[in-house]
């Protein structure tokens, strides 16, 4: 019963996992490409995840010290958190019907290169 038990905690830890590698890393610039006029395909965005998924799994199971590996872990945390926000309310937007997609892909990279600003302009404040 008890290794019944760890084997669904660690199902429902890998499914965690590869949902938020997902959501974080892939869903935001799928999106993107789809407004683009360039969709992914099921299969590249599952392609994708598994490859991300698999990265990440490595990262956090073998507490590796490899610069790369953890950049791209890190980063990509950063950056697709920040995307992924951004996009939810776009995405309402593009269901209300309000602006057209370029003009969403616009105002994407309009709010990314704000909110760099931002945070270099917080991080300058904070050294002096």
């Amino acid at each position: 019963m008890i290794k019944v038990k760890k084997i669904i905690n660690s199902l429902i830890s890998f499914i965690i996992l590869f949902l938020v590698s997902y959501l974080i890393f892939i869903f935001p610039f799928d999106i993107l490409l789809s407004w683009l006029g360039n969709s992914t395909s099921l299969l590249e965005a599952l392609i994708g995840t598994t490859i991300v998924f698999g990265i990440c799994l490595y990262y956090f199971r073998s507490r590796t010290t490899n610069k790369i590996i953890k950049f791209f872990v890190y980063e990509g945390f950063g950056v697709g958190a920040v995307s992924f926000f951004i996009i939810l309310p776009l995405i309402l937007i593009s269901y209300l019907k309000i602006s057209t997609d370029f003009q969403l892909v616009f105002l994407f990279f309009h709010y990314t290169n704000t909110s760099n600003h931002l945070w270099i302009f917080k991080l300058k404040e904070s050294q002096n």
